[in-house]
């Protein structure tokens, strides 16, 4: 409340702190635009993977050579459960964390994927289809909760980079519309784990500090008071970085840099205390659960396995 308050002259201590921003950093920050998988994630067209692409959710069919069934819950499927036959190879060979997973997993058994970073069979199928081809086709760019579960489920099982980046970039463009508020005090609670850069996060900030009041946040005050001081935290980020890049030396900002820059007195706050409302995707900020091992994101364009269908 005391944030909102205005003083004598009319401005609030975000009014000051915004202009403050403005005359240390320049302009704030600019909507940032979706990058999607560069073409050579693209399967070659001599490629044999994508005849044996899973055939959607509930296909009588399964594709040839098809091993497992992978699970997800959906409260739009029969049972609220949707099923779709894959390839233990294919998920093995594109996430360190399936490939860990399918080591113990007996076979026969289907494969469920954690509700808490992903409860949609439409999420599942656009990640398979990258997958198989390198093809990202995405029916839901403008649905921020989808979005947001397609980051979770890149996040929590380590999928090929090119598919993260586009989750991150394509979530963070939807966060310009007032209906996806609820995603973004979430969001910034999980700035380190969804690997937002600088600019996105200080995006995501002013998005927050912006309409504070557009976004419930489950938690009471406590909950509104960690959602404030990590968008407050990305902002002091930029403006320390940007106060040291001025004053430093050319040869001491690389290392100031390296080093992650000035010091901060505010830190990020980290909770799961906070759900996008109206979403029926993960309940939480994607998390390192039992039996799920955090493996790094991988670097390069998804693995070419042809010789597993030769």
């Amino acid at each position: 409340v005391l944030f909102q308050r205005r003083d004598s002259m009319g401005h609030t201590p975000l009014d000051i702190l915004l202009r403050r921003f403005s005359e240390v950093v320049g302009t704030l920050p600019a909507r940032p635009t979706p990058l999607p998988p560069a073409a050579d994630a693209r399967m070659p067209e001599w490629s044999r993977m994508p005849r044996y692409m899973p055939r959607g959710s509930g296909s009588a069919t399964p594709p040839p050579f098809a091993d497992l069934v992978l699970e997800v819950e959906d409260r739009n499927a029969p049972d609220g459960l949707a099923q779709t036959h894959v390839h233990r190879a294919v998920l093995a060979a594109n996430s360190g964390v399936f490939h860990e997973q399918l080591k113990k997993h007996p076979p026969g058994k289907p494969l469920r994927l954690d509700p808490l970073c992903c409860r949609s069979i439409e999420v599942l199928t656009l990640v398979l289809r990258f997958l198989y081809t390198g093809e990202l086709e995405c029916a839901f760019q403008e649905d921020g909760f989808l979005l947001w579960q397609l980051l979770c489920l890149c996040t929590q099982y380590a999928l090929p980079q090119p598919l993260a980046t586009y989750a991150r970039t394509a979530l963070v463009y939807s966060l310009g519309l007032t209906r996806h508020a609820p995603i973004v005090p979430v969001l910034l609670q999980a700035v380190d784990k969804v690997n937002l850069t600088s600019e996105e996060g200080l995006f995501t900030a002013c998005v927050f500090l912006n309409n504070m009041e557009a976004a419930p946040i489950p938690g009471g005050l406590e909950g509104k008071a960690q959602a404030l001081l990590s968008a407050l935290a990305e902002v002091e980020v930029s403006v320390l970085r940007a106060q040291s890049a001025d004053s430093a030396p050319p040869a001491e900002q690389g290392l100031q840099e390296a080093a992650g820059g000035a010091g901060c007195l505010l830190q990020r706050q980290s909770s799961q205390l906070l759900v996008p409302a109206g979403s029926v995707g993960p309940a939480q900020p994607p998390r390192a659960s039992a039996g799920h091992h955090r493996a790094p994101v991988q670097a390069a364009p998804p693995p070419r396995s042809e010789a597993i269908f030769a």
